[in-house]
This record gives structure tokens, C-alpha cells and sequence, in this order.
């Protein structure tokens, strides 16, 4: 649960990070979703070490909050 606290303090910290809280009239999105994205994918590399060369996820759709959010594409290069 550590990784997952630290993941989501640094997404608050980003520029974008009023847009993932909601502004202007838009609904705050699934910050805590996204924030599990991360988490996991920390995970992964970690389990994987060095023989996770490259790790790509583009884009990250994260959806309203509640909605979770969803790799729309990703790309992993293994040694």
C-alpha cells in the first residue's frame, strides 16, 4: 500500500494535476485508479529487473472518478 500513497502524492504534484482533481466545471477523475496504474507497473518492472529493457504505456485514459482508467496501448521490451 506504501508504493501506491507514494504514487499518488506524486501524480498530485504533476502540472496536470488540477485537471485529474477536476476544474472548470469538469468531474474530478480516478486519480486513485491511476495511481494503482503506477503502483502495478512499478511492481512489474521491479519483478522483471533487468530484464525489463523498456516499458511504455500510451495512452493512459483515466476516466471519471470511480471509472478506473485504461491503457488504451503499451509496449514492453524484454531482454
Amino acid at each position: 500500500m506504501h508504493v501506491r500513497r507514494k504514487s499518488l502524492r506524486i501524480l498530485r504534484q504533476l502540472r496536470i494535476a488540477p485537471v485529474l482533481e477536476g476544474m472548470r466545471g469538469k468531474p474530478a477523475l480516478d486519480i486513485q485508479a491511476a495511481a494503482d496504474a503506477v503502483s502495478h507497473l512499478s511492481w512489474l518492472a521491479h519483478d522483471w529487473g533487468a530484464g525489463l529493457q523498456e516499458l511504455d504505456i500510451n495512452p493512459l485514459l483515466v476516466r471519471r472518478a470511480g471509472l478506473g482508467c485504461v491503457a488504451v496501448d503499451g509496449r514492453a521490451l524484454l531482454a
